[in-house]
């Protein structure tokens, strides 16, 4: 059609020649933009000095033509830069060929120029007989529907132009939303192909250099995200590194993160999400990113973190996210909440935001938290819980005994101390608590237990009731701690450290085998501790030991 347009300019001129005493010179330029027009068109793959040269005979034709020669004229001309700009990807080239192939009524052409620097270009609303690649305009179209999401459309303006990979991608991108996982990943692999083959090509036909651009590494992305969904991550990790030697992208981190995690690398999925936030924050357009925020949550959740995940995946919420990301984030942060215990508050949430993540959510993950969540509940709701948690030093050593069938039980005083504001004077104030502590099974730690030693203890609270000498109802509260739930930490005033092995603390050990230890003392009436063991003004008559 284009050499049709050609030989018409061409013949046009020839009648016209009379009119013009027969000027050779005119006819030789003529004929030389002809010539040179056709050597760019008919090319397999055009090259720039041919291009170039056409530009030139083209100009050169211009001052001599006819009025009803210009138009044609033009075609040519914008027609060569097109593919000079083709070849070297210069803006301003595009930009020029469009305007010479609008003055040539190559509405269609001129698009195509249009659409290598502004992809939004808006479609003429008619054809034209000098468009030229009417392949190529259907690509485009087909690439424009898949933009605005419109799927059936784009593989219907995709179809019949398999080698160029785009109705393989459809059909990908199709199967992937209906959760045919193993399918999308064939047909994006036929896809990244077909690229990769026209990537390599060193001499591109003029209708592939102008054909909708392909990006490998987002292909490679969605190769690895259709190959971790369907059961490969081994594979999926070997496309996505090849995706990331392009350069660092979030979304690439992010699912080989997931394909390392699934493979049981826990330490190589907790880098992949630490480099997933960093990439998300480094492209981010201003100094926040709620993608940033989001993967720094993943990464915080999975070291059970979770009071800080949740703070993180309420700030991508807040930020700007994308929306394919926003219900992944809001079950995140639910998910968090009920990790760290609020089940009462965030199951339900939990369990209604499933709906609407990503494939990549760990959903079966989450129902199985949220289920013993609900497990949880209905135990608790039939019982109690009484734990305390100390942390203080010792008013005096502790005092040990054994129970007649050997265990050892220590008991001693320990001091908490808080801060108080006084309401009239604003001063503030230091306040000491003190706290009855039996522990039993003392053997290995009772001769470390002395005055101004510093313990962390975990035990529960027991209270128990005697009647004094004057017949009265008496109440002492102990807390009540097993050995293995306290930790020393050292010494905090009092006679100093621990002793050293080579003390002579240690020449009567609290812990003697029972073989050595003497015969238990007869059962005696209890006796009641000193008043000073627990600073509560509790007499020897009063408590029984």
């Amino acid at each position: 059609m284009i050499r049709l347009a050609s030989h018409a300019l061409l013949a046009a001129a020839l009648f016209a020649a009379p009119w013009f005493g027969k000027d050779d010179q005119r006819r030789a330029l003529l004929r030389q933009a002809e010539d040179s027009f056709d050597r760019v068109a008919k090319a397999a793959s055009a090259q720039l000095s041919d291009a170039s040269a056409c530009v030139q005979s083209q100009a050169a034709m211009m001052p001599v033509a006819l009025p009803a020669e210009l138009e044609l004229l033009h075609f040519h001309k914008g027609f060569c830069q097109l593919a000079i700009a083709a070849i070297t990807r210069n803006a301003a080239g595009f930009t020029d060929a469009a305007a010479e192939l609008d003055q040539g009524n190559a509405k269609m052409l001129a698009w195509l120029a249009r659409l290598q620097v502004n992809p939004a270009a808006p479609v003429p609303q008619w054809s034209d007989e000098k468009a030229g690649f009417p392949r190529t305009e259907r690509l485009w179209l087909g690439w424009i529907a898949w933009r605005s999401g419109d799927l059936d459309q784009a593989a219907r303006r995709f179809a019949g132009q398999e080698e160029t990979g785009w109705p393989a991608w459809a059909a990908g991108l199709q199967a992937f939303r209906e959760a045919r996982y193993r399918e999308a990943a064939a047909d994006y692999t036929q896809a990244v192909d077909a690229w990769t083959r026209a990537r390599r090509d060193p001499t591109p036909a003029l209708m592939a250099r102008l054909a909708p651009p392909a990006d490998l590494p987002q292909a490679l992305t969605e190769l690895g995200g259709a190959q971790l969904l369907s059961g490969d991550p081994a594979a999926a990790v070997s496309t996505l590194d090849t995706a990331l030697e392009a350069g660092p992208d979030a979304r690439a981190f992010y699912y080989r993160a997931r394909a390392r995690e699934l493979a049981g690398q826990t330490e190589a999925s907790l880098a992949d999400y630490n480099l997933a936030g960093r990439a998300a924050f480094a492209s981010a357009q201003e100094l926040s990113s709620g993608e940033a925020h989001l993967y720094r949550g993943i990464l915080l959740y999975r070291r059970k973190d979770f009071i800080r995940a949740e703070d993180e995946f309420s700030s991508a919420l807040n930020l700007d996210i994308p929306e394919a990301l926003r219900p992944d984030a809001s079950a995140w942060r639910h998910l968090s909440a009920v990790a760290a215990g609020f089940c009462a508050a965030s199951r339900e949430h939990l369990e209604r935001s499933l709906a609407a993540v990503s494939p990549f959510f760990p959903k079966d993950e989450a129902k199985t938290l949220a289920a013993g969540c609900v497990t949880v509940q209905g135990k608790m709701a039939s019982r109690s819980v009484n734990k305390v948690i100390l942390l203080g030093h010792l008013g005096k050593d502790a005092e040990t005994k054994f129970t007649p069938s050997g265990i050892s039980v220590s008991k001693f005083s320990l001091a908490t101390n808080r801060r108080t504001k006084d309401q009239q004077s604003g001063e503030w104030k230091d306040i000491t608590d003190w706290h009855n502590i039996v522990i039993w099974r003392t053997e290995n730690v009772a001769t470390y237990l002395i005055k101004g030693t510093r313990i962390y203890v975990e035990g529960r609270l027991e209270t128990r009731s005697y009647d004094d000498k004057e017949g009265q109802k008496k109440y002492f509260t102990e807390v009540i701690c097993e050995a293995q739930n306290l930790v020393l930490l050292g010494s905090g005033g009092g006679r100093g450290d621990a002793p050293s092995e080579s003390s002579g603390d240690f020449e009567r050990p609290v812990s003697m085998p029972r073989s050595q230890r003497p015969a238990p003392a007869p059962a005696a009436s209890p006796a009641a501790p000193a008043a000073d063991e627990f600073n509560q003004g509790i007499t020897d008559d009063d408590v029984p030991f």
